[in-house]
């Protein structure tokens, strides 16, 4: 720390605590004179209680805590209504993330289901196929003309015509 700071710094002190000494003794001045004059006042025909100047530094500071106390209560009910309005969204945000994972396990569900359904149909086609397959084969083809259609394959071999 530097030599202007330290001083500024001792200043500073002495300043505060020349201040503290100087209310001090004012506020002793000020008790030991409403020690002394305790008076009453009248006004227009009534007799008012005697005041002295010990109680006024309460009624002041009883008025200055209901200025002070709006502003606390109007601070609570903002962090009321923060405090509210964060909860409020923190639980449709919630429910947003419970109703998403929900349909994300629906979906994935159903997913599986077609996938399953897929195999099926696959396997399905595969049987199919292989029953076309044997369809098609000529020895099916030509059991079925002999029967059917009374039709048979001749002995011969075809014969070869020649063009020129």
């Amino acid at each position: 720390m530097r030599y202007d700071e330290r001083y500024q710094d001792d200043k500073i002190k002495e300043y505060a605590d020349q201040s503290i000494d100087d209310l001090l003794s004012e506020i002793q001045n000020t008790i030991k004179e409403s020690e002394q004059s305790t008076e009453e006042f009248v006004y227009e025909d009534h007799q008012v209680e005697p005041t002295t100047l010990q109680d006024e530094p309460i009624a002041r500071s009883q008025k200055k805590d209901k200025p002070a106390r709006s502003p606390k209560i109007k601070i609570e009910s903002v962090l009321n209504l923060r405090t509210f309005l964060f909860v409020a969204s923190s639980t449709v945000l919630l429910g947003l993330y419970i109703y998403n994972v929900i349909s994300i396990n629906r979906l994935a569900g159903e997913t599986e289901y077609l996938k399953q359904k897929l195999r099926d149909q696959k396997s399905v086609n595969v049987v199919l196929e292989s029953q076309l397959n044997y369809a098609q084969r000529i020895e099916k083809i030509s059991d079925i003309a002999r029967k059917k259609l009374g039709l048979s394959a001749k002995a011969e071999l075809p014969e070869l015509i020649e063009l020129n």
